[in-house]
Formats: structure tokens, sequence, C-alpha cells
């Protein structure tokens, strides 16, 4: 497969913003290595869509679990493979957003 027909080569590196957004939105095909590289970008909805992706690794989230940004706490804490003890943390947060996304996915299982 070259280059163009890989929707995923180079996704994470790609300058375009749109595009890496485009690559981590719910693409059920999206690679987990892509979504690891992509919950380090600058862009804050990049990295809530990682958050937010069912494809994300646990180390991805239990990483973005203590993102600068409260909106990709919360996402994190929304992300049904979010494990319990990273919930737990973020129960505690200090955004109260992200508190109850976490009670409320903590209550859920």
């Amino acid at each position: 497969m070259t280059n163009t027909e890989n929707p995923f080569s180079g996704a994470a590196k790609n300058p375009d913003v749109k595009a890496r957004r485009r690559v981590s939105y719910r693409r059920r095909d999206t690679p987990a290595g892509v979504l690891r590289a992509l919950a380090g970008d600058r862009d804050i909805d990049v990295r809530i869509n990682v958050a937010l992706h069912p494809n994300t690794p646990t180390n991805v989230l239990q990483q973005l679990a203590s993102d600068p940004n409260g909106t990709v706490r919360e996402q994190v804490a929304r992300n049904p493979g979010t494990p319990p003890e990273v919930l737990a943390v973020l129960a505690l947060d200090l955004d109260s957003d992200v508190q109850e996304a976490a009670r409320e996915a903590l209550g859920e299982r």
C-alpha cells in the first residue's frame, strides 16, 4: 500500500490540523499507534478526539487524564475504556465537569 492509499501514513505529523482531527475522530480503523502519537498534539480538539476514541490504548488514556485542559480530562472520563483506577483519580479533579463525568462513569461500572 502506498502513502496515498494509506490515510494514516504520516497522519500524526501532518501540518494540516483538519487532517489530524479527521484521523483522530472516531474512525474505527484508526490504529492505536496513530492515536498514541496524536495524544500529544498541540491542538486541543485532536486530544479531545483521542480521549474519546474507542481504540485509544489504556496507557494513553492514563496520560490524557493529566492533560492541562479540563475538557480533555472530561472526555477521558467519558471513554468506556478508561480503567476504574483512572476514573477514581478523575473523580477528585479540581474541575467539577471532570469530577461529574468520572463519578457517572464509576456509577455505571
